[in-house]
């Protein structure tokens, strides 16, 4: 979803990355192309449904994440000691919250950025890879760091 009324605020703008989000909307279509294949190859019925039901499902997922591909996503906006997180439609005020880089699932190898609210269910959790210019933005946040994992 486009946020125009974000994009007029001040501060820093931190965007996701184009060439992440190019290789993410890339991966589906080798599935894709594979259910295609099955669909009009396949000798009996069961598969076809299944093939299908694949079909429609990498196209939803595929035309979902079209626009991410064409425009610029915004994340964050900076401005002094305020973050504004676009997912949530809200700004934040750094001093108050924890804040820290570290690892939420096993399998990411990059930093998350971790913001902690009043409850541990609110907390914004950023995979870094995703974001333009990651080291520049933790730069710009190390200062809010409140502790490390």
């Amino acid at each position: 979803m486009l946020n125009k009324k974000a994009i007029d605020y001040p501060g820093k703008k931190i965007y996701y990355s184009a060439a992440i989000t190019k290789l993410t909307f890339a991966f589906p279509i080798q599935p894709l192309i594979g259910s295609i294949y099955l669909l009009f190859d396949s000798s009996k019925n069961d598969l076809d449904i299944f093939s299908l039901f694949t079909v429609l499902m990498w196209l939803f997922f595929i035309l979902n994440m079209f626009h991410k591909v064409i425009f610029k996503q915004l994340v964050f906006i900076i401005n002094g000691d305020q973050l504004y997180y676009t997912k949530l439609d809200k700004w934040f005020d750094l001093k108050n919250k924890v804040l820290y880089e570290g690892a939420v699932e096993r399998s990411n190898l990059w930093g998350t950025l971790i913001i902690e609210l009043e409850y541990w269910e609110d907390s914004i959790h950023e995979n870094l890879w995703y974001i333009e210019y990651d080291k520049e933005f933790i730069k710009l946040m190390e200062k809010y760091f409140k502790k490390s994992n």
